[in-house]
């Protein structure tokens, strides 16, 4: 980060020292003493100088900045702590973050209890009906056998086709939309929402790897260094803050965000109408971008100014060129991917034992009510 190169200049926002060479928690990744620096440094096919990355602007960037930037100013010049306006920000950034991660679990929590239950039931009520109906044979034997749940399921080798001329339309209308049944559109809506919460995710342990990375400091003095672009660098944390951030934060938020993403991927498995399954996507959605909506509405101007001007440095300060770091994030989509179909597989609970028999048996009727 380039700083004035005298000894006086002090930071008008963080009152730390500057100079020519700062303290950078960043490591070069570089070997000392050999010739190898200015060869890769040379050659920009080798090395990537990684730069500064702000803080995402949501709740949760809000809390961490303020944490940071407020407790090493009022470290570094401790009459800012008799001054109410800092320690002020820190309470009501805290108060923010906790009001948002409590509506969050409140709605994923009431949908568990309100919203789910219902839809599964349903769908577990349809397809038991449906296939308590297609197998059973002419002489008007059934071939089921009962679920955990106390629905039937088929034995295999005893489906009879000709039973679904003789269902009601209603119900032909109710099983024919089960997503099950179509499971190349439910893996489709499901891996865009897994991608969606794997952002999340990603984003979370990102930090949490980089804050653990940080030197650790006996106190938050000097611990924020302000460059002449009106950035501020981390370049260390005190144990304290280190606890509150990966465990009072980061955890919390990446635990809600797994939780989700299973409520999310049984909902959508369980609403019936291939409509309403992409409307409650966006629904789901909705809980996990509160972060972003509260931070727009109800954090001040200087408050978002300071979620961009903190800056928390990468793990390195260079980067080689591998396979690893320039592909090996396309590994997020395969593992989403991955996840999806063991879920609808393997995983899920709303249909079990579920016998992908409703597609075939549905192509040509849901073909004529389709049709426009």
């Amino acid at each position: 980060m380039p700083l004035e190169d005298t000894d006086d200049a002090m930071s008008g926002r963080s009152g730390v020292t500057e100079s020519c060479d700062p303290e950078s928690a960043r490591q070069d990744g570089r070997d000392d003493g050999s010739g190898e620096e200015d060869a890769e440094d040379s050659n920009p096919k080798l090395n990537d100088d990684l730069p500064l990355e702000a803080l995402t602007e949501n709740i949760y960037g809000f809390v961490i900045a303020s944490l940071i930037k407020d407790t090493s100013d009022m470290e570094t010049n401790p009459e800012l702590l008799f001054n109410y306006l800092r320690p002020c920000r820190i309470l009501s950034s805290f108060v923010l973050f906790v009001t948002m991660f409590g509506m969050q679990v409140f709605f994923i929590v009431e949908a568990k209890m309100l919203v789910t239950p219902t839809e599964v039931m349903n769908a577990r009520q349809i397809y038991g009906a449906y296939e308590a109906s297609m197998y059973t044979d002419g002489s008007n034997v059934s071939h089921t056998w009962n679920t955990i749940n106390g629905y039937p399921r088929g034995k295999k080798g005893f489906f009879n086709a000709s039973r679904f001329a003789g269902i009601k339309k209603e119900e032909k209308d109710l099983v024919c939309r089960i997503p099950l049944s179509q499971p190349v559109f439910l893996f489709g809506v499901l891996y865009i929402w897994t991608l969606t919460v794997l952002h999340s995710m990603r984003h979370t342990l990102n930090l949490i790897f980089r804050f653990f990375a940080l030197p650790t400091r006996s106190s938050m003095q000097g611990a924020v260094v302000s460059g002449a672009s009106g950035s501020d660098e981390v370049v260390g944390l005190s144990m304290v803050l280190k606890v509150a951030l990966i465990g009072g934060v980061q955890m919390p938020r990446l635990i809600m965000s797994a939780g989700l993403l299973w409520l999310g991927a049984r909902w959508l498995t369980a609403t019936l109408g291939f409509g309403d399954v992409l409307l409650n996507a966006l629904a789901l959605e909705f809980i996990l971008n509160l972060s972003g909506l509260l931070y727009d509405v109800m954090v001040p101007f200087n408050g978002k100014l300071l979620v961009r001007r903190t800056m928390v440095p990468h793990l390195h300060k260079k980067e080689m060129e591998t396979c690893c770091n320039m592909f090996g994030m396309f590994l997020v989509g395969l593992a989403g991917a991955v996840f999806c179909f063991v879920y609808m597989v393997y995983l899920q609970a709303v249909l079990p034992y579920y016998r992908w028999d409703v597609r075939e048996i549905c192509k040509d009727y849901l073909a004529a009510q389709l049709k426009v």
